[in-house]
């Protein structure tokens, strides 16, 4: 687990942050220089979301965190957009609509399929 996948599940969290807004994230981190977790720990997307989803993205932070316990504890991997197990098919359909994040429980091997 990468801290860009736990900056995906946070902002994941946040209600009216999709896949599109989230590859918007990514991509303004990048023009920043920054990963995503240190644009949002910079508050670095402050175009993207609102105040109040900043708020919620700040809140978002231990959530993500316990998620990522408990995920990995029930024996499921987050495969995130940017890692080589994120299946190929699925992010040449659109990157704007690619979930960023897939949970898998099993052989993640079987993504390339």
């Amino acid at each position: 687990m990468t801290t860009t996948t736990l900056a995906m599940l946070q902002l994941s969290l946040v209600q009216g942050v999709g896949p599109a807004r989230v590859r918007r994230a990514r991509e303004r981190a990048a023009a920043q220089g920054r990963s995503l977790a240190a644009a949002i720990a910079a508050d670095g997307l402050t175009e993207l979301l609102s105040p109040e989803q900043r708020g919620l993205l700040a809140e978002a932070a231990p959530l993500a965190e316990l998620a990522l316990e408990r995920l990995t504890a029930a024996g499921v991997t987050l495969v995130c957009i940017d890692d080589d197990g994120y299946p190929r098919a699925l992010a040449r359909r659109g990157l704007a609509q690619a979930p960023p994040l897939l949970m898998v429980r099993g052989n993640k091997g079987l993504l390339q399929k």
